[in-house]
Formats: structure tokens, sequence, C-alpha cells
């Protein structure tokens, strides 16, 4: 007859650390969401068409014109391609869709793809 007894206690005991795991899960979730809200998802983008001087120039511009932009820096050169990681609050369409419609951004910009966390464009300065 114990072990009747015992399965109840020990299904309540299993239950409990459940519920405990779960609580912990959404927190680490709802705090991670709450970071890219505040912080932004960092996406990787890719410019074509800036030398070195312009990349600089861009970096202040990007960071300056969409209120978006938390925070943007270069990554790396190689030919006339620019890579930048940028925390931005949306995702990468967002960050496409803001880099074309912004009137008052120093540069046309020409979206040749975005998806999956980046977002490649050719840029010419206004």
């Amino acid at each position: 007859g114990i072990q009747i007894a015992e399965q109840p206690a020990a299904l309540k005991a299993f239950e409990n650390a459940a519920q405990i795991a779960a609580d912990d899960l959404l927190n680490q979730i709802l705090k991670a969401w709450e970071d890219i809200l505040n912080n932004g998802n960092v996406l990787t983008l890719y410019v074509q068409g800036l030398d070195f001087t312009e990349e600089i120039k861009f970096t202040k511009d990007v960071k300056d014109t969409f209120r978006e932009v938390k925070d943007v820096f270069s990554k790396k050169r190689s030919g006339d391609l620019s890579q930048f990681t940028v925390k931005f609050t949306g995702n990468a369409k967002d960050m496409a869709t803001a880099l074309v419609g912004a009137t008052k951004f120093g540069y046309n910009v020409d979206v040749q793809k975005y998806g999956m966390g980046s977002v490649t464009i050719m840029a010419r300065k206004k």
C-alpha cells in the first residue's frame, strides 16, 4: 500500500519541477524578446559602393537617420563590399524598407536582397 501513496507525491514533485522549468524558460524568452525590442536584433548589412572614407560617414549617417538603429559598426571590407553589424528594432525586411524609404538619408539605396538576418544594398551618395 506504500507504493500507491508514494506515486501521487512523486507525480506532484515532478509537476512542480516541470512548472518551475517552464516558468524559467518563459522568463528567459520574455527577457530575450524585451532585449530585442529595446536594443534591436543583430543584423548584417552588406553595402556595395563605399570607399573607406565613405564607410565611416555611412556608419554615422545610418545612426543619425534611423531611430530603429540602436547601434552600427563596420565589421570588414572586401573589395568594394563593406560589411556592417546593425542592432535594429525589426527584421531584415523592415531594415531594407527603412533604408529605401528614408528621405533624410544621405544615400540612394538599391536593395539587392534581404532575408535570414541580412540585407545587401548598393549605396550611392546623394
